[in-house]
């Protein structure tokens, strides 16, 4: 896939670029609270490197012999982000914790990482942040590494831009310690993903599907940019904006579906089409392992409802309304189609008039893989119908259909009222 151009992105690190972006301050804005500075649990101990930016606390509870296990695996994170991925290092925080350095503190339960926003930074003309992290200990050290890169990441990220929602910068830290870890997906958030595909993506405060939603940025990396995430690292970073010492909350337009709404405005169908693109491969996750990292076509959406050729026309009901980002599936079987003659599919969609739409009929071979398919423009008024021809060899025909919101996702808005919606589906 290209990016065109790709140079863009880049240029939107510009100062003339981000001047085009001036908000209005007497605006509403749906941005974070302001924040204060992090509750630091208390630490029983602390190791810190010689070589890179980081300690590991050890708190109540731990095994010691996992602290210097912990700091080798920061250390490696920080390195890859460096070196490697050439992204920058977390912000110094002062003294806190002890030192200028990133502090990860071990503790022997909660989530498997969290990265708290310590403090804004007062000497910088953008809103950015110091951070630091609590990792739960586990002797599993993949998921211990997995745990340890997920926190220099995001902490990396505030030092960018503390202002992007935080399910969306932890869903793009998740995303971004695949790269430092070199590890697949984790397996049972991409699971729970795509039990739950009506959900909205990256969206709001709640952080606990990060590592689901990472799968958004997973595929827009391995389509557009290139081994340094130039294209995740311009939507972590161009979106950054100043934020005033009364404002309420923090300024966060433009934030960073806008930025690539921008970016892809030269692309075919643009940012809309890619997401589409993006609900398409969700719906046959699985056929390869370009995304997931594994060969488990279980790991596509279920259908709203699976027909055969025979059952036509049928009419499905989608049994969740949708958020923004969701994704709903019927799939046609063709196996008892004619063989004879030119047979056609004719498919309907409707959905609620007062959100935006797009949608595919996207033709399978009988391996999963894609043949092609019949997309959809912006739907703006709840309708939208095909004809599915040249089903020679077509296993299957998956009509997929995803929600844009109100006009595209912003993470940092209250969620719209959800969509509601219907696919119709009979012989041609």
């Amino acid at each position: 896939m290209r990016l065109a151009p790709l140079a863009l992105a880049l240029a939107l690190f510009s100062p003339a670029a981000r001047a085009q972006f001036v908000p209005d301050y007497t605006a509403p804005s749906w941005g974070a609270p302001v924040p204060l500075d992090g509750d630091r649990p208390p630490d029983v101990g602390v190791l810190r490197s010689l070589r890179a930016p980081v300690d590991v606390h050890l708190t109540a509870g731990v095994d010691p012999a996992l602290a210097p296990v912990a700091l080798s695996l920061a250390e490696r994170a920080m390195d890859e982000l460096q070196f490697v991925l050439q992204w920058p290092l977390p912000l110094p925080d002062g003294d806190r914790g002890g030192s200028p350095s990133l502090d990860l503190y071990l503790t022997a339960d909660g989530p498997p990482s969290v990265t708290v926003v310590d403090a804004l930074c007062p000497d910088t003309l953008w809103t950015r942040a110091t951070a630091f992290a609590r990792v739960r200990a586990t002797t599993d050290r993949e998921a211990l590494y997995r745990a340890v890169a997920e926190a220099v990441a995001r902490a990396s990220i505030l030092g960018e831009n503390a202002e992007s929602a935080p399910a969306a910068s932890a869903a793009m830290a998740a995303s971004l310690a695949r790269s430092l870890t070199r590890q697949p997906a984790d397996l049972d958030a991409v699971r729970e993903l795509q039990r739950h595909p009506w959900r909205a993506l990256a969206w709001g405060t709640d952080t606990s599907h990060a590592r689901g939603d990472a799968l958004l940025f997973d595929w827009l990396s391995s389509g557009w940019g290139g081994p340094t995430r130039p294209l995740l690292r311009g939507l972590v970073a161009s979106p950054a904006q100043h934020t005033p010492a009364s404002a309420p909350t923090l300024w966060s337009e433009p934030d960073l579906f806008d930025v690539a709404a921008r970016v892809f405005r030269d692309e075919p169908g643009g940012f809309d089409l890619a997401l589409l693109n993006f609900a398409k491969a969700r719906a046959t996750l699985g056929a390869d392992t370009s995304l997931s990292g594994f060969a488990d076509r279980t790991l596509s959406i279920e259908p709203a409802r699976t027909t055969r050729w025979s059952q036509l026309p049928v009419w499905t009901l989608g049994p969740h309304a949708m958020e923004p980002g969701g994704v709903g599936v019927v799939a046609i079987d063709l196996n008892d189609a004619p063989t004879q003659g030119e047979p056609a599919l004719a498919v309907w969609v409707h959905a609620t008039p007062d959100l935006q739409w797009m949608a595919s009929a996207v033709r399978l071979a009988p391996d999963g893989h894609p043949l092609g398919a019949v997309d959809s423009a912006v739907i703006t008024n709840g309708e939208w119908s095909a004809q599915v021809e040249s089903l020679e060899g077509v296993a299957r025909v998956l009509v997929v259909l995803t929600c844009l919101g109100e006009r595209r996702p912003d993470p940092e808005a209250p969620l719209p009222p959800r969509g509601w919606w219907s696919i119709n589906a009979a012989r041609g």
